[in-house]
């Protein structure tokens, strides 16, 4: 079994979306109770959460770093000149709210608003079909009031090209995570990353090192330190090629495989 990230289910607190919690959870314990299989889980913190709910034993779980890179694919490049309009901060994601798509165009105004030279773009589509998701009318009013560009989505293929035209990626998510796969593949890139201090971002990003943690839904330090990046080119330089080694070391896709092949090794010698 594998659970990347437990998403919507787990962020929204309403009654209705309580109700399918607790309905899918005691699914759950059924379908995860069998002594003869292992469940994988991005980040400990949601590996946690289902051994603390009696939902899977702690002897069955494995935690990957993500579902990780190729680092050859989303290899290092040094960042792209800067032009006139600033460096240029990005946010590709799924355009839901919970993402910190609001926290990520109030910077935007800010900045715009102080005078500072900087460019935000949003690379993603919108995602109809969830409840949380951000209306397209919407993100086109940002768009034509000069706050963000959106590039609307881009395929997998695309996305080493599209990552080093950045200058900083930003993800201000409050969404259960899993480990992003957009934040493994900028710092493989060599991209200094702003995001938040909840489970799944803070795996990637070494507070200080290869990019900056700032709480949830907190405006004034995601600003704080978007302000320090965007005048800081040498120091944008050195936390990239520390996320660059961060990748290296732990979150290859070869080494995530590794780690699914023993499990399945394990599992079959425990059952021989």
């Amino acid at each position: 079994n594998s659970i990347t990230g437990l998403g919507h289910l787990f962020t929204d607190d309403g009654w209705s979306t309580r109700t399918l919690r607790w309905g899918v959870l005691h699914g759950l314990r059924g379908a995860l109770g069998h002594p003869n299989q292992r469940t994988t889980f991005h980040n400990p913190n949601n590996a946690a959460l289902f051994v603390d709910r009696g939902l899977v034993p702690e002897d069955e779980v494995i935690v990957t770093p993500g579902s990780g890179v190729d680092p050859e694919q989303f290899s290092y490049a040094d960042e792209a000149s800067v032009g006139d309009d600033g460096p240029l901060v990005m946010l590709a994601t799924r355009l839901i709210w919970p993402k910190g798509i609001e926290g990520f165009v109030e910077a935007a105004r800010h900045f715009q608003n102080n005078g500072t030279s900087a460019q935000f773009a949003l690379v993603g589509d919108t995602d109809p079909e969830n409840p949380a998701s951000v209306a397209e009318e919407q993100v086109q009013a940002w768009s034509e009031a000069g706050l963000i560009d959106w590039w609307g989505y881009r395929p997998p293929a695309e996305m080493p090209r599209v990552l080093r035209q950045a200058h900083v990626v930003c993800l201000p998510s409050y969404y259960r995570e899993g480990v992003p796969k957009v934040l493994i593949e900028a710092a493989s890139t060599g991209r200094p990353i702003v995001t938040t201090d909840v489970p799944g971002c803070r795996e990637i990003v070494d507070d200080g090192e290869n990019g900056f943690l700032v709480p949830p839904q907190d405006p004034s330090a995601l600003v704080d330190r978007l302000h320090t990046l965007l005048h800081a080119p040498l120091l944008r330089q050195k936390m990239g090629r520390k996320g660059r080694r961060r990748v290296e070391d732990t979150f290859t896709a070869d080494r995530v495989a590794t780690m699914i092949v023993n499990a399945y090794d394990d599992l079959q010698n425990a059952v021989s």
